[in-house]
């Protein structure tokens, strides 16, 4: 068994400040499509990974409802929100097939912006080889 790590950061990105999670990383990461599409042995694989993932949904996934809310906060109250977001860390388990099989996807994934902590998380997953 592996562990994987769950965090949030905020960062500017072309001038606005984003929430990014390293739940939707792994989601986008296991959802990007090869060229000619996914066999089904290929999608059971990925299937189970999102499966572990999913336990930690209500925690590391931001809704839209969450940044409604942010936004309604005061500047003060925003901040500690803010702040409250990105303490939020965890860590989910995967048998050593799984592991190595979400390493493959987060090697090959690509992105859509450049960002410091999209490269940690990549980083993360080089340094386990």
């Amino acid at each position: 068994m592996q562990k994987a790590p769950l965090k949030i950061f905020q960062e500017n990105v072309n001038g606005k400040e984003l929430f990014i999670t390293y739940y939707t990383l792994y989601e986008n990461a296991i959802n990007q499509q090869p060229q000619g599409g996914i066999k089904v042995d290929e999608m059971a694989k990925r299937m189970r990974i999102l499966i572990a993932l999913e336990a930690f949904s209500e925690d590391f996934n931001i809704s839209e409802s969450e940044y409604n809310k942010m936004n309604n906060l005061s500047a003060e109250e925003r901040k500690a929100y803010q702040n409250k977001l990105c303490e939020r860390e965890a860590e989910f388990e995967l048998e050593d097939a799984d592991f190595k099989k979400l390493q493959e996807l987060v090697k090959e994934a690509k992105w859509g912006i450049v960002s410091k902590g999209i490269f940690a998380f990549c980083q993360y997953f080089d340094d386990k080889l």
